[in-house]
């Protein structure tokens, strides 16, 4: 999910207190409006405090079949990781009773091994962003683009 700084806020502010970072507030505003109404369901993590404490009103006021926080350590310490360890083991589960299906290792690597997969590509894409002038604004193919002849 993400903001949208030319959007007013205006209906999650009836919903959700303003001392909210703009960041949240945004992403719940668009919520409410619809933009997000293909999700099935939610995961917020413990990033900031504004997310720990506006989760409930997400969980509320979505009426999303699926809601899960997420509580990350905050130290590096041995029983953090433990805590983490749990935490993830508990989200694991809450995923396999809400699709029906079991969660394996194999299917974590493959998730991962895809993620990663993903990264690389929208990396590779942001390094043909970082010339100047750029191989491609976005709107045209770099081999058609007459101001990047340089471009692979």
């Amino acid at each position: 999910m993400r903001g949208d700084i030319r959007e007013p806020i205006t209906q999650g502010d009836t919903l959700m207190e303003t001392i909210v970072c703009p960041f949240v507030r945004s992403c719940f505003d668009l919520s409410v409006k619809g933009k997000y109404d293909f999700l099935s369901g939610m995961v917020i993590p413990h990033a900031c405090d504004s997310m720990v404490r506006s989760y409930s009103t997400w969980n509320y006021s979505l009426n999303l079949p699926y809601f899960h926080f997420v509580n990350t350590p905050s130290v590096v310490k041995e029983s953090s990781f433990e805590f983490f360890e749990e935490e993830l083991k508990t989200y694991k589960k809450s995923l396999e009773r809400f699709t029906g299906k079991t969660v394996t290792d194999a299917d974590l690597a493959k998730a991962i091994r895809l993620h990663n997969e993903n990264r690389n590509k929208a990396r590779a894409l942001y390094d043909f962003k970082k010339s100047n002038p750029p191989c491609f604004p976005g709107s045209s193919s770099p081999k058609s683009s007459p101001w990047a002849p340089a471009c692979p």
